[in-house]
């Protein structure tokens, strides 16, 4: 059953794989100034996009930076441009300890974060790497940042900054007079980079003609409630547990979840979850030994579980998903009695030795709906019940979750 848990998801994958092909409507603006409609293939871009593909009813054409002066397509902005690219190591491991960047020539398509008479433009290069530039009397200006080592006196390495974006922005926006306070907090990264130039044209008598702040993921909180079903299957070496056979366990499941969706890929999500869950096994079965006996199991476990997983839509409208993660157990309470009752009348209890922590392989359906979700998941435990030497336990849920978003 663990392998059906990846088929799901290998489903989900193949399916969105299907759905490439995003072409949406879009204008691209050509070398010698003239704009042409069209569809854009729309690819969410993580990494800014080398070349795009453009369509017209009559024609299909691959473009490059070189080719033409911009494009638009689903409330985004690039342009072309030739710039300034730092390639200095930024990895914590990697860094060297050299404050002055190394640059090197581009040709690349910048997306515009702030358009006006004070510009924003964005880069992130092939490995990750992010870079922001100014429009300036004509060029794009490089906003240099870089991390750094020196050593120390006691022969250690720290860990510097080269901020010469500040000072390059206190000149830039040097229109607003408590600009120097504002740079003092501003961080090299979009959301503070952005906000930064919107305080800016707030202060100033000058208009911003276009922003696109790029978000690049997103917290969404709410609760949920619903139900389980587990089912119990022993087998090995105790008779007394592998000839029982429990009925499913039903029980309710509340708690809340966190989910972080990537804006950068279709609407997928990490989804965290945080609930309680139970199950309450009992049993009674007369087995045929020497001598024989009577066995008499009941139990019952409240859980604090977690379940986290990929979240990846099946449909273009984003109200089908599938699901596929890990899930875990922390026992919270514990209470089992085992009896065997012999022909002859002697009774002997036996320990069941409940774990209480429980790993798990999860995967799942659900429908969007507005706030709400509907969500079936299928859970197989890969860790078991007891820690009974000799004994294997095969504990699987079913789980029906309503969930409702509390965030926007």
């Amino acid at each position: 059953m663990i392998k059906s848990v990846f088929v799901i998801f290998l489903i989900a994958s193949s399916l969105q794989l299907v759905a490439q092909g995003n072409y949406q409507t879009g204008i691209i603006v050509t070398n010698s100034g003239d704009t042409l409609d069209g569809l854009i293939e729309y690819k969410r871009w993580d990494r800014s996009p080398g070349r795009i593909s453009f369509k017209t009813s009559s024609e299909s054409k691959v473009y490059a930076p070189l080719d033409i002066k911009a494009f638009m397509v689903a409330n985004e902005t690039y342009v072309s441009a030739i710039v300034d690219v730092d390639i200095s190591p930024f990895k914590i491991g990697e860094l060297d300890g050299v404050s002055q960047p190394i640059f090197s020539k581009d040709t690349v398509f910048l997306q515009s974060l702030i358009e006006g008479e004070r510009s924003l433009l964005y880069l992130k290069d092939e490995s990750g790497k992010n870079h922001f530039y100014i429009y300036d009397e004509g060029s794009y200006v490089s906003l240099v940042y870089k991390q750094y080592t020196i050593v120390t006196k006691t022969s250690s390495k720290a860990l510097k900054e080269n901020t010469a974006y500040k000072g390059v922005l206190a000149l830039y926006l040097k229109d607003v007079p408590d600009m120097q306070r504002k740079l003092a907090n501003t961080r090299y990264n979009t959301p503070s980079l952005t906000k930064l130039f919107e305080y800016y044209y707030e202060q100033s008598s000058s208009a911003m003609k276009y922003s696109n702040k790029r978000q690049e993921g997103r917290f969404e909180f709410g609760i949920s409630t619903g139900a389980s079903l587990a089912t119990l299957n022993f087998s090995g070496t105790q008779d007394y547990l592998t000839a029982l056979d429990f009925e499913p366990s039903i029980n309710p499941v509340f708690g809340f979840f966190c989910n972080m969706k990537l804006l950068r890929s279709n609407g997928w999500r990490i989804t965290n979850d945080f609930f309680y869950s139970a199950i309450n096994f009992t049993d009674e079965k007369f087995v045929e030994s020497i001598p024989d006996y009577t066995a008499s199991v009941s139990f019952k476990i409240d859980y604090l579980k977690t379940a986290h997983m990929l979240q990846v839509n099946l449909l273009k409208k984003r109200s089908l998903y599938a699901a596929a993660g890990f899930a875990t157990g922390f026992a919270l309470a514990q209470s089992s009695q085992t009896m065997i009752t012999y022909t002859t009348g002697t009774k002997s209890v036996q320990d069941l030795d409940p774990k209480k922590f429980d790993f798990g392989y999860v995967g799942g359906l659900g429908f969007h709906a507005s706030r709400w979700n509907l969500e079936a998941r299928y859970e197989y435990s890969a860790t078991g019940l007891t820690n009974l030497v000799g004994q294997n336990s095969k504990v699987s849920r079913i789980f029906v979750f309503v969930k409702y978003r509390i965030s926007k």
